[in-house]
C-alpha cells in the first residue's frame, strides 16, 4: 500500500480539526469543502520558488 498523498494527509487533518471543533456530524457536512481547502493547501505548498525570491514576510 502506498503512502498518503500530501492533499489525503491534510485532509485528514482538517477533517480531524473539525470534528473536534463542530462535532462529527457537522465535520461530515463540511467535507467537500475541506476536500477542496486541503487540495488548495497541497497546491500552494509544492509552488516551486526560485532561490531569489523570498516571501514578503521574510523581509
Amino acid at each position: 500500500m502506498s503512502a498518503p498523498s500530501k492533499e489525503e494527509t491534510l485532509l485528514g487533518i482538517l477533517k480531524d480539526s473539525a470534528a473536534k471543533k463542530y462535532g462529527e456530524e457537522r465535520a461530515q457536512v463540511l467535507e467537500a469543502s475541506l476536500r477542496d481547502l486541503a487540495r488548495a493547501l497541497a497546491r500552494v505548498e509544492s509552488y516551486p520558488l526560485e532561490m531569489e525570491e523570498e516571501p514578503s514576510f521574510g523581509r
